[in-house]
């Protein structure tokens, strides 16, 4: 495992396999995220090496791990969110947790217009109207 907070660069990333299934309006999303303490981490598999190792996801810091088979890879991802929240505590800093709720997206200034033209129509924020038209599109 190796646990870097922000500032440091991560290593090369070799050539890896996502596995692929078929959720909702037909889009292809990822089947092997592991998730312990509320972290996200994906696992790939490197041909070369013949290893899977992977990163947390959602975090500035660069976290990562490695196992030989999925039992090796769950453990080792589990000891590097330990090891990363260990870290922060030795260091005085808050460990960082994914997705604050905030995000900036960009899209066509028509879509734009329509979705704040929406909002004002049915007495809602844009905030709150993105935020509809997401939880109904994963749903």
């Amino acid at each position: 495992m190796k646990v870097e907070t922000s500032g440091n660069k991560p290593g090369k990333t070799k050539l890896f396999y996502s596995s692929l299934v078929q959720k909702g309006h037909g889009e292809n999303i990822m089947n092997n995220v592991l998730v312990y303490k509320d972290y996200y981490g994906t696992v790939e598999f490197c041909l070369e090496d013949k290893i899977l190792f992977g990163k947390v996801i959602g975090i500035n810091d660069h976290i990562t791990y490695h196992g030989s088979d999925v039992k090796a890879i769950q453990e080792d991802f589990q000891n590097a969110v330990e090891a990363y929240v260990e870290h922060c505590i030795e260091i005085g800093k808050e460990p960082e947790k994914m997705y604050k709720g905030s995000f900036n997206i960009r899209i066509k200034p028509e879509l734009h217009k329509d979705l704040a033209v929406y909002s004002a129509i049915h007495g809602m924020s844009l905030n709150s109207a993105v935020e509809k038209a997401i939880r109904e599109y994963i749903n």
